[in-house]
């Protein structure tokens, strides 16, 4: 819902559907370069239709609340199977938990009106399924632009990442150094963990401390992700550096079995001195691993990368499904265990050229040499 010619100028560059107040008159003098994509909100009394401009066609029910009686008369009369656009001048006085839950039971879907994109975040998570979108109401269009990085980043986490399979091509001591621990906000299943390594083109799937482990207690808040020098992927497509990262900063939790992902708050960074390995994987170019049980430490031809963690039994990597087994039952094997040529782990190599390769800078893709050894 732009409110200035520059925020919906802005929008429309974005690919963003325009939801604009039919008694407002002002958006009709603004330069129009599509139709396609704008609702109209239509004058008169609460509840409003919102129909699509070009075929004018009902789009979805809108809603003021003003007062906890709207919302609970909201809550008491919610269509069913329908789509129901609300606006109120203070989520804070008028939470939406109850209508989520009440739109859930009539297979509702659920769209607010927001001002701000730390708004439209919290009103996603609500009840954990949340609304079913947002709409943002602004005069600015930097904030348009700040709330399609949001939109960008929902998209991203709705795909799976793909996981390919890296053998294990040398395992060596690496001396002692800062490793980083990452204690996030959220409860980690044993088969999800962060995508860390030395190379930002190639990072392995290091797991949870929630798998139960003889020596110490699970802790399945914690991924101990490698030394400090370290890439880990963050939900909106970009690499941080481990030693970089703060409590409050959103990560990146992949799943082993499917690829998925959900962003996680970190809680916590507690960076030690630790004894380190260096663990070296190769994959080849098409993306297989090479082939277990070839003992040499490289292959021709084949992309290599590394990553470094603590030499601890609760350091783990996911391993790809074998022959046999059901996705639901993929592996992990710990660091300590790794032996060379004889097991592989699961990477994902976030962005590449046709060499196989790709730079970063600031944290973001590049095509430009780089040659990381």
């Amino acid at each position: 819902m732009p409110a200035t010619q520059e925020a919906y100028a802005r929008a429309v560059d974005l690919a963003f559907p325009v939801l604009v107040h039919e008694h407002a008159t002002t958006w009709g003098e603004w330069k129009e370069p599509t139709t396609d994509a704008r609702y109209i909100v239509a004058h008169g009394t609460c509840p409003r239709l919102v129909r699509e401009q070009r075929t004018g066609a009902t789009y979805a029910v809108f809603y003021e609340l003003q007062s906890a009686e709207d919302v609970h008369a909201l809550e008491e009369n919610l269509p069913c199977r329908s789509i129901v656009m609300v606006e109120t001048k203070d989520w804070e006085l008028i939470p939406v938990e109850n209508l989520v839950s009440v739109a859930y039971q009539r297979q509702t879907s659920i769209l607010v009106v927001v001002s701000t994109t730390g708004m439209a975040e919290a009103q996603l998570a609500s009840l954990e399924r949340g609304v079913h979108g947002v709409i943002l109401a602004t005069g600015s269009a930097s904030a348009v632009e700040s709330f399609a990085s949001l939109r960008n980043r929902y998209q991203r986490l709705e795909n799976s990442l793909v996981l390919d399979p890296a053998v294990v091509v040398d395992v060596r001591e690496a001396g002692v150094g800062e490793r980083v621990c990452l204690d996030t906000c959220s409860l980690l299943a044993f088969h999800e963990g962060f995508l860390v390594g030395s190379s930002a083109s190639t990072l392995a799937l290091v797991l949870s401390e929630a798998a139960q482990n003889p020596y110490v207690a699970s802790r399945p808040f914690r991924v101990n992700a490698g030394a400090v020098h370290s890439y880990i992927l963050v939900p909106d497509g970009s690499t941080k550096y481990l030693c970089e990262l703060r409590a409050g900063d959103e990560l990146l939790a992949v799943d082993a079995r499917s690829g998925r992902s959900r962003s996680v708050t970190l809680g916590r960074a507690k960076i030690e001195r630790r004894p380190l390995l260096l663990v070296q994987l190769s994959l080849h170019a098409d993306g297989t691993g090479a082939a277990a049980g070839n003992k040499t430490e490289s292959w021709s031809g084949d992309i290599a990368g590394n990553v470094i963690v603590q030499n601890a039994e609760t350091v783990r990597f996911a391993m790809p499904t074998t022959s046999g087994t059901s996705s639901s039952q993929h592996g992990n094997v710990a660091v300590t265990s790794l032996n060379r040529g004889q097991h592989q782990v699961l990477v994902h190599r976030p962005a590449r050229d046709s060499n196989g390769t790709i730079a970063r800078h600031l944290g973001r893709p590049v095509q430009e040499f780089i040659l990381e050894q």
